[in-house]
């Protein structure tokens, strides 16, 4: 701060008199200090205060003068003056209407009420000598008009002193600070030009702008108030929502006012747009139907913030107009009158900002399809070479074909290609490992029309187990212990074994190439015994082995028991020989056998059409659970036994046929367990355990995967409700039995009534689960049952055969289509 030169006039008292000086100081001397210095303790004013750092700039003389003889007032009576000021003020230099207001309130007598005002400590501004003088307000403006308002940049501090003739004096002091605002309000924070996706909401702007002395605020939006207000530095300030816009661009300016009316002003651009595509909902897939097929549509639902209008097309051919849609519009196409051909239908969605979305349905209406040949199932032996299947397919406008195959342990596409009527499609079966593969091959024409075939592939192994490994022949103690015999076996595709203690069976168990096969001998009495182990690969192949062990008494083998154990030896040899020759002559037949004129498939519908009547018996002949799926010339109480029951089948099919009927009575042990009969048109097969009888009665001997099923479901039977038959009416709840039946693939629905699934074959189709020729199939039969109502959905497996037939499918296409439809939940 620099302080020009002043000439002051001081006065101070001492000892009741006032002496004074004068005194001219140089620039940059502070006068306050000056006085400080040359005053002495004895001649200070007690009621002077200094305030050494708040001095101003002064632009002229100020004279403070005081001459003569000062009265100190009388002894005054200690008494509190109540104040209350303005407090201190901030301005800004140049504004006006500024004031330095007291409220004074004491006791004394209003007529010697008196006060003065001092600026800075020094410099009194106004006083009232006249008596009461306060009891009230004490206003500087009213007292010197324009004090404040006239203040230049600093600190100024108005001292009033109050006193009275009965209180002593007490002051107090107001602080006016007087600041320069030569600049604007200062924005802090900016917001740039914004864009809005349009639909939206919650969309403000917000500032923050400071200020020594802020006011006001007016926000226009395209030059219209749209919020006005007062404003401060703590106080962010926020538009009102612009959720409200239309698409377009705007401009939005904010003007910031303070007290000495600087104005700034701030413009952005805001711009409402519509960027986000339609989204679709409901999306049709492609469809391949029928030429005059019912009942198909295509449909569509999309969403959008700003729908406006579609248009459908064919082939490029406007089919809708221009027409407008919401989120709840669904559009559907019927397709009931579409001709035989290749149809690209495709719906273009648009919204407020011109997006566009557009979905594409290819849609095939079929005719006349290609001729295919069709491939028998076969087997190929594991490691062997040029296998090959082939098709040939003939067509006017051959087109292209696809081979799905299982290879990889799913269906994914094999091969694909185009094709013409020279074209032989070839797959290579070289390299297959042992499994079972389905190849399914499709071929189109120009049209979209299709056929299908799908062959089975078995890749079989015959390789036999064999032994690294041989245990040898023992004798040991009775009272021997930690006995063990261990067999080392190695094939590729190990699977179980079996043990037999003298044909009892003792041990059965999974085995591998890393671990040995070992049996403990333990408990034995005296005696020899035959340990024969039995080993089997997964497909079959086994090899097995005997192991003798003789127990005695220490030193105590007799001649009688080495001629016992040899003869059972010789026994044991003379039957291996004679098993195992059976086995390879089975091999060889199985090795050897001509390829498949008919499928498996169809052996067992075949096999299944032809049952009349399933029984479960006890070994005595008493039913404790019965099948009848058609009426028979068999009694079924006459099947207690197998014997009982050929021999009763005999006595009554002799009495009620003609000699020249009766057939040769044929025995089929093809599968182990099982007795067959077969005379007169009428095959009974039984299969024994220890704890009942199953028996079959059909027009025909069963295929052997229908008897294998049925092994294992009597199998399976007999160890869950073994314990229960002593209950004879614990069956009459025939659903356990077909569920034991179901779990071993043996198909009991299909020989009882069937009935046409129509929500599941619907889903079927939706969903385009189905291969496209068998959705055909099972498409025709869906128009059978509507037609044939007398049927109520429900029919035989021999009527859907027959019906399929008489619809030219050949016998194969014929168990296939049934085979997927029974796997899919279609018919049951």
């Amino acid at each position: 701060m620099i302080f020009l030169p002043l000439s002051f006039d001081f006065g101070f008292h001492s000892t009741n008199k006032i002496s004074s000086f004068s005194v001219d100081l140089e620039e940059d001397t502070n006068p306050l200090n000056y006085i400080n210095e040359k005053m002495t303790d004895e001649n200070k004013r007690d009621h002077i205060s200094f305030i050494e750092d708040n001095v101003q700039e002064y632009n002229s003389s100020v004279d403070i003068s005081s001459n003569g003889y000062y009265n100190p007032p009388p002894t005054f009576i200690p008494n509190a003056i109540g104040f209350f000021s303005s407090g201190d003020l901030l301005i800004a230099q140049g504004s006006t209407g500024n004031d330095v207001i007291w409220n004074v309130n004491g006791l004394g007598t209003n007529n010697q009420k008196r006060y003065r005002i001092i600026r800075n400590g020094i410099f009194e501004i106004s006083s009232c000598d006249a008596g009461n003088c306060w009891g009230g307000s004490i206003s500087i403006d009213q007292d010197v008009p324009g004090e404040i308002d006239s203040l230049t940049e600093g600190l100024w501090m108005y001292t009033l002193e109050v006193w009275s003739d009965v209180e002593l004096p007490t002051n107090d002091t107001v602080v006016v600070r007087v600041m320069a605002d030569n600049f604007g309000p200062q924005l802090s924070l900016v917001p740039g030009n914004q864009t809005i996706e349009k639909g939206t909401t919650g969309n403000i702007i917000k500032w923050n702008a400071t200020d020594i002395f802020p006011r006001i605020y007016s926000l226009l939006l395209e030059s219209i108030e749209i919020a006005s207000g007062n404003w401060d530095n703590a106080t962010e300030i926020f538009s009102p929502s612009l959720d409200f816009l239309s698409i377009g661009t705007y401009n939005l300016t904010l003007i910031l006012y303070d007290s000495l009316n600087h104005i700034t002003i701030h413009t952005i651009f805001i711009e409402m747009v519509d960027t986000m595509i339609p989204e679709l909902f409901l999306i049709p897939e492609n469809l391949l139907i029928n030429e005059k097929s019912l009942g198909y549509n295509i449909t569509w639902n999309a969403r959008d913030r700003n729908p406006t209008t579609f248009i459908v097309t064919v082939n490029n051919n406007l089919l809708i107009s221009t027409t407008a849609w919401d989120n709840l519009t669904i559009i559907t196409i019927p397709l009931d009158d579409f001709e035989e051909g290749l149809y690209e239908i495709t719906i273009w969605f648009s919204d407020v900002g011109e997006n566009i979305r557009s979905d594409t349905v290819d849609l095939i209406v079929q005719g006349e399809k290609p001729e295919l040949n069709k491939l028998t199932d076969r087997d190929v032996n594991e490691g062997t070479t040029e296998n090959l299947i082939s098709w040939h397919a003939k067509d006017k406008n051959p087109n292209n074909y696809t081979i799905v195959s299982n290879i990889t342990g799913i269906l994914v596409i094999h091969s694909s290609g185009l094709w013409d009527n020279d074209t032989v499609i070839n797959v290579d079966l070289d390299g297959l490992v042992l499994g079972t593969y389905i190849f399914n091959i499709t071929v189109f024409d120009i049209s979209g029309n299709l056929i299908s075939d799908q062959v089975l592939i078995r890749v079989i192994d015959n390789n036999v187990p064999f032994l690294t490994s041989i245990p040898p022949d023992l004798e040991i103690d009775k009272d021997a212990s930690d006995v063990i015999i261990e067999w080392v076996a190695f094939d590729e595709h190990p699977d179980v074994y079996i043990i037999s203690l003298n044909g009892a069976l003792a041990d059965e168990n999974s085995w591998n190439n890393s671990q040995s096969i070992i049996y403990s001998i333990e408990g034995l009495d005296l005696g020899i015994y035959n340990f024969t182990i039995v080993i089997l690969d997964e497909s079959g192949n086994f090899l097995s082995d005997t192991v003798f062990i003789e127990v005695t008494l220490a030193n105590n083998l007799s001649s009688g028991t080495v001629f016992t154990r040899n003869l059972l030896i010789l026994t044991t040899v003379i039957f291996l020989i004679i098993f195992s020759t059976a086995i390879f002559i089975i091999w060889n037949l199985l090795k050897n056998r001509v390829p498949y004129e008919i499928s498996i498939l169809e052996k067992e519908l075949e096999g299944l059409i032809s049952i009349d009547s399933i029984v479960i018996q006890l070994p005595g002949g008493v039913p404790i659970y019965q099948e009848i799926v058609q009426k028979s010339q068999i009694n079924l109480t006459l099947l207690g036994g197998l014997t009982a029951a050929i021999s009763a089948f005999l006595t009554e099919v002799s009495d009620s046929n003609s000699t020249d009927q009766k057939e040769e009575i044929k025995t089929d042990n093809s599968v182990s367990g099982f007795q067959t009969i077969e005379k007169y048109g009428v095959s009974i097969t039984s299969h024994h355990s220890d704890q009942s009888n199953i028996v079959v009665v059909s027009k025909q001997s069963l295929p052997t995967n229908i008897l294998g099923q049925i092994q294992k479901s009597h199998y399976e039977i007999d160890k869950k409700y073994g314990e229960d038959y002593s209950n004879i009416s614990f069956l009459r709840d025939k659903l356990p039995i077909h569920k034991i039946f179901q779990k071993y693939d043996f198909k009991i629905s299909l020989i009882k009534k069937l009935r046409i699934n129509s929500d599941n074959l619907k889903e079927a189709i939706k969903n385009t689960l189905l291969d496209p020729e068998l959705m055909r199939r099972i498409t025709i039969l869906m128009d059978y049952i509507q037609i044939n109502e007398e049927h109520n959905g429900d029919l035989k497996l021999a009527e859907l055969m027959e019906f399929y037939k008489n619809q030219g499918f050949s016998s194969a296409e014929r168990a296939e289509s049934i085979m997927e439809a029974y796997e899919k939940e279609l018919i049951s």
